[in-house]
């Protein structure tokens, strides 16, 4: 089965997105080591050398605004590009964070970030069309660490529907909110919502479609929710789902980002328009599987389109585990999309009780102190940086009457 899905997911990734070809047409072989250059680092000069260890650049030359070199080695000096012509217009015309591209003894990237200039001088073996690509990818990296300044957004996403999406997101809004973040959770699910009957809002008189429309702020559409959570719920108006902008929610979530520590989003099932949207508003990618073929291919798809977006995808988190047989195994998981695990959520009847109850609520709350609800707190530690013990991570099959006798016959061979 393992080697089946693989070659499926082979043909996924050229076929359905025609990876391949795009690489062959526009030539981006020489881009393909930058793109598995680890964006963890927030730090965009760590992030520069990491292109220069990768042979992307050459040359890096970074100066204060009067021109002043405060970061280059003397072979950086004597090959880069320094033009006082360039220093003026730096200082009266360019704007902080745009970034021209001159042509001259191969190319030329200069850029201005917090009061430093850089000067970059591109590897020669690149192409037009790739240096073009690379400064895509700057501007894309130096949002990225503007936001990261500020606030995670992590955008819950998995391609396929009902894996786990909206209770991940509750949960582990739950779970952050326990280690004393200041958490909001966005359903960006504009068409088919529940985030809010999990959190146990119901009937919210203003939610995101009326953000998304224009008739209300952000805040006007913010209500406090379970264990100090903020929450903006979407609507159930069919109506005025005809008429949402989804592509709004990016500037809905830069509004937002100053005032906590992380926001989650919801994400839409499938890769449409909308769950391109939520991708977008977000800094990071979280995705989430259950371990069956149509899952774990579905889950493919929407890492392709998160890097297609030049979105860092932080790993997969596998729900609804039984441990039974057939089921794929988070290591070959991890193996097929070539991510970290975020942890593991159990198959557990705590979590479906959850959601029968006459109000419903998230298991965190029905059930702390179960092992979902412990699962749930190990993906919260490990986003946070937070050091965990692995043998929380372990789950264990319900022992029931025979696991019992197993145990006592255990303890007798000893």
């Amino acid at each position: 089965m393992f080697r089946g899905l693989t070659k499926l997911l082979t043909k996924i990734s050229s076929r359905v997105l025609n990876i391949e070809d795009e690489v062959k047409v526009i030539g981006l072989d020489n881009l393909l080591e930058y793109k598995k250059i680890n964006l963890s680092s927030r730090d965009l000069d760590d992030f520069l050398q990491k292109l220069r260890l990768k042979h992307i650049v050459n040359h890096i030359i970074v100066t204060d605004l009067d021109g002043i070199v405060i970061g280059s080695t003397e072979k950086d000096l004597k090959e880069g590009f320094k033009s006082a012509a360039m220093y003026n217009y730096i200082n009266s015309e360019m704007k902080d964070l745009s970034i021209i591209l001159i042509e001259s003894k191969g190319w030329q990237i200069i850029f201005k970030n917090n009061n430093k200039v850089y000067f970059i001088k591109a590897n020669d073996n690149l192409s037009k069309i790739e240096v073009q690509a690379l400064v895509d990818d700057l501007e894309n990296y130096i949002k990225f660490i503007k936001w990261f300044s500020m606030s995670e957004v992590i955008a819950i996403v998995s391609g396929k529907g009902g894996v786990g999406k909206t209770t991940l997101t509750a949960n582990l809004g739950i779970a952050l909110s326990e280690l004393n973040k200041k958490v909001l959770l966005i359903d960006a699910d504009i068409a088919m919502s529940n985030l809010s009957l999990l959190i146990g809002l119901e009937n919210p008189p203003i939610t995101l479609h009326d953000v998304l429309l224009g008739s209300s702020s952000s805040q006007d559409a913010t209500y406090d929710a379970q264990n100090g959570l903020k929450i903006i719920p979407s609507g159930l108006s069919i109506s005025n789902y005809q008429r949402v902008d989804s592509e709004r929610l990016v500037s809905v979530v830069k509004s937002l980002i100053k005032e906590y520590d992380y926001i989650l989003i919801d994400a839409p099932a499938g890769i449409d328009k909308n769950v391109i949207s939520a991708m977008s508003a977000s800094t990071q990618i979280l995705l989430v599987t259950e371990p069956t073929a149509p899952a774990v291919a579905d889950v493919f798809k929407a890492k392709i389109v998160a890097e297609r977006l030049n979105q860092r995808v932080l790993g997969v988190v596998v729900n609804k585990v039984s441990n039974i047989k057939g089921e794929i195994t988070e290591k070959e998981i991890m193996k097929m999309l070539e991510l970290p695990s975020y942890g593991q959520i159990p198959y557990s009847e705590d979590v479906r009780e959850s959601f029968l109850l006459k109000k419903i609520k998230p298991v965190l709350v029905h059930a702390p102190n179960s092992p979902s609800s412990n699962s749930f707190r190990y993906i919260a530690r490990k986003i946070t940086g937070i050091d965990v013990d692995s043998s929380k991570k372990i789950i264990k099959k319900k022992k029931g009457f025979f696991g019992f006798l197993k145990n006592i016959f255990k303890k007798k061979k000893k």
